[in-house]
């Protein structure tokens, strides 16, 4: 098979989005607004002690995309000391980025879209000032078939997907 993939380590948190959105209420005036999601929930930016609220806010990423005020949905694994075991060993809570999607087009970015977006927004909170405090999934293949990773049966890809995570020895799997 020629299909190309990235692979990338997957981490063992908890699915966190942070977002920018221009919402239009009845009178047809416009706002830009930003969120914060867990896998299932809109969360509301105001509950205060909520470990996905308090790193996004803390972060600085919720402030780079109200600058930018570009219609964005951020996703990444957070990984912390009070979820999943700390399986990771992390001090603090941490935003791992693993995808991009683009509200006004409705699409993901592509690998290479989301790396350079996701460096333009490193970028732009250096320059604005603003701490930032956010990393990418590990990445160990940017465009690779299974043939050039040797793997012709899904028991080679499981193994494959063995391995160290970033701090721990055994990653939960690829991606």
């Amino acid at each position: 098979n020629s299909t190309r993939y990235e692979v990338s380590v997957k981490l063992d948190g908890s699915s966190i989005t942070n977002y920018g959105v221009l919402k239009t209420d009845i009178d047809g005036d416009t706002s830009f607004e930003i969120g914060v999601c867990s896998r299932n929930l809109d969360l509301k930016l105001d509950q205060e002690g909520n470990t996905f609220i308090d790193m996004s806010k803390k972060n600085g990423l919720l402030e780079v995309i109200n600058l930018m005020q570009e219609e964005i949905a951020i996703q990444g694994e957070m990984i912390a000391p009070k979820i999943q075991g700390n399986r990771e060993n992390v001090p603090y809570p941490q935003f791992h980025v693993f995808k991009i999607f683009d509200i006004k087009t409705q699409e993901y970015l592509l690998p290479q879209e989301r790396i350079s977006k996701f460096n333009q927004i490193q970028h732009f909170a250096k320059t604005h000032g603003i701490q930032l405090e956010l990393y990418h999934v590990p990445i160990l293949h940017t465009s690779v078939t299974l043939n050039d990773l040797g793997i012709a049966t899904m028991d080679e890809l499981l193994q494959f997907a063995e391995g160290q995570s970033l701090n721990h020895k055994l990653r939960e799997g690829v991606v």
